[in-house]
């Protein structure tokens, strides 16, 4: 293989998938030094959120985003105008003489196979409920966990599991005496933080050493600060823009609560296990439970049950012991199954073959 081409909708975001994309890059750059270029459809920022190596370049197809507040720009950036720069994407591709093209935003992308090119689809998102036509357009489909895995082969005919990665192991674990609790997210209706300030609210007049701590940015961030004004928690109940240090929010807290009715294989969990705190969630699908070992490093919690959710984080809040031995249990778990020195073979043997 000489090139890699890795299309995806917008670099410039801090979403997961953003993310994941970016460890990709760097990790296949650092252990097989392959020729690598990323194609991004849209820019909302000017530069990528998280740090990618330097030698990477990166193609901006549009200054455009799609996360606009006006209905009608929104759907016509994430329909018609995201057609045109597919077409853009694909263009590029063929003249680039890539060898494999993995995408990470498969909407329109390919929409015709080029020869001797490869096609691989990364699905870091709910699962359809059919298959999609699209499929078909792909020599691999890439998922990240083995949930429903014969629902996927039914889709296609070559599905591999290639879950996330950490990058690196920290060195330093939380402490469990804070009374923090912590959420990273974008703050959009399917992250689910408005049920995660309603049951804080509930159990905050029992414990009022105790706050919660949501870190992210989105279109409803005004409309979660109007919640939490409303509660007359403000100082209980803290909303804090995206940042690079995030070491320093995993250690500030002893408990990371995610809420989100639904997930794809959320690199937050990963993340907050390797600093040793125990994680809940709802079950919305997708690989939190190959994350969260269910009473042994957190509790996966069945969807809506927002009643069990309350209990169980009242538990997590009482027991400095069960959040102290549940935060180990996460970090040895997953250190020792999403290492990127676990993964990386299982993406080499995919672009090789």
């Amino acid at each position: 293989m000489h090139k890699l081409i890795i299309v995806l909708r917008d670099i410039t975001e801090s979403g997961g998938g953003e993310r994941v994309c970016v460890n990709l890059a760097n990790a296949l750059r650092r252990y097989y030094n392959l020729d690598i270029e990323i194609v991004s459809l849209y820019r909302c920022n000017t530069a990528p959120f998280y740090t990618i190596d330097s030698t990477i370049p990166i193609m901006y197809l549009s200054n455009s985003t799609t996360l606009h507040t006006n209905k009608f720009k929104k759907f016509f950036n994430k329909t018609l105008y995201r057609l045109y720069l597919s077409y853009k994407a694909m263009r590029y591709i063929q003249d680039s003489h890539a060898n494999v093209v993995l995408a990470n935003d498969g909407t329109f992308i390919p929409f015709k196979k080029i020869d001797n090119v490869k096609y691989l689809r990364l699905w870091h998102i709910v699962m359809p409920k059919k298959k999609k036509k699209i499929f078909a357009m792909f020599d691999t489909l890439v998922i990240l966990f083995a949930r429903n895995i014969t629902q996927w082969q039914s889709y296609h005919h070559n599905v591999r599991v290639i879950p996330n990665f950490l990058t690196t192991i920290p060195q330093q674990t939380t402490q469990y005496h804070q009374k923090r609790i912590i959420a990273l997210g974008r703050m959009t209706k399917e992250k689910g933080f408005e049920r995660l300030i309603t049951i804080f609210a509930q159990l905050a007049k029992d414990f009022l050493e105790w706050e919660l701590v949501i870190v992210g940015d989105g279109i409803l961030k005004r409309e979660l600060q109007i919640q939490i004004n409303a509660l007359q928690l403000q100082s209980r109940i803290i909303l804090m823009p995206f940042t690079h240090n995030v070491e320093s929010l995993y250690l500030s807290a002893s408990i990371y609560a995610m809420s989100s009715y639904h997930e794809g294989f959320p690199m937050v969990l990963l993340e907050a296990s390797s600093y040793g705190l125990p994680c809940l969630a709802f079950d919305g699908g997708g690989g939190i439970s190959s994350i969260i070992q269910h009473e042994k490093s957190g509790y996966v919690i069945p969807d809506n049950e927002t009643d069990t959710y309350k209990d169980t984080l009242k538990t997590l809040m009482q027991q400095i012991h069960l959040r102290e031995s549940m935060g180990k249990y996460a970090r040895e778990y997953v250190i020792h199954n999403f290492s990127e020195k676990a993964i990386m073979p299982l993406w080499h043997e995919v672009l090789y073959t």
